[in-house]
């Protein structure tokens, strides 16, 4: 009877791991990083403790499949291509951290989660630098913090600021500084300037000017009196010159 009780358990036990890591799976599908492990850590926060030697044996070895699933999934999607060499470096990523805490599959598995997403950000700072740029579209008004950054995309300062510029042609700054006019010039027709620069982001009214001389040619002033048609056009190539375009490069 006490055989048959602790067999029930375990098979109760299994499938609501299975369930967990099931739900887990559809939060990777995406291919976005930030997704990918969000859901990795939320599954590891729901998985329910294995209270047995036999039950850890088999959550790590689930574990382990499920690592490995993701790491060639997200593989995939980064190269659309077939790099068995890349994928080995990700199965070297999943047994270091395994073997790093044996005696605890599910710190492994926080372990691997870490090593992972660096790893894989590491390996392809483009992709890193293009969240990046679409956290500052929507912060741009926030002073510019290179190094929350960088955290942010698991790089370091100057891998970030060499990925950024690679990608975009501008520095993050010069991307942010063309965010912020770009913002003024819907309200600069109507609003004093003063108001404006602290709308998007400046405390100093002559940091402002200066940065929008610097995308526009002109001074707030100056672009007011333009006609409506010259305005558009100076709208339009400020616009265009912050899109995410891997054949032109846009110098600031």
């Amino acid at each position: 009877m006490h055989k048959r009780d602790h067999t029930t358990t375990m098979q109760q036990w299994l499938a609501e791991v299975a369930q967990k890591l099931q739900s887990a799976v559809g939060g990777t599908l995406t291919g976005e990083l930030d997704d990918m492990r969000r859901a990795c850590e939320q599954a590891i926060s729901t998985i329910p403790t294995p209270r047995t030697p036999i039950e850890k044996l088999v959550l790590r070895g689930l574990l382990l499949e499920f690592a490995s699933r993701c790491a060639y999934e997200m593989h995939a999607r980064s190269h659309r291509a077939s790099d068995p060499m890349g994928a080995l470096g990700e199965q070297a990523s999943i047994l270091r951290a395994f073997v790093r805490s044996s005696d605890d599959p599910l710190k492994g598995f926080l372990g691997w989660v870490q090593l992972f997403f660096r790893d894989v950000a590491r390996a392809h700072p483009r992709a890193a630098a293009r969240r990046i740029a679409e956290s500052l579209d929507v912060k741009y008004r926030q002073p510019l913090n290179v190094a929350a950054l960088a955290r942010q995309a698991h790089l370091s300062n100057s891998q970030l600021q060499r990925a950024f510029r690679k990608e975009f042609g501008l520095t993050l700054r010069d991307y942010q500084g063309r965010l912020r006019v770009l913002a003024s010039l819907a309200e600069v027709m109507d609003t004093k300037s003063e108001a404006t620069a602290l709308l998007v982001g400046y405390k100093s009214r002559k940091n402002f000017y200066v940065r929008f001389r610097k995308v526009t040619g002109l001074t707030p002033t100056g672009f007011r009196r333009l006609p409506d048609v010259l305005r558009q056009e100076i709208v339009n190539r400020v616009r265009e010159s912050l899109k995410r375009d891997d054949h032109r490069r846009i110098s600031a």
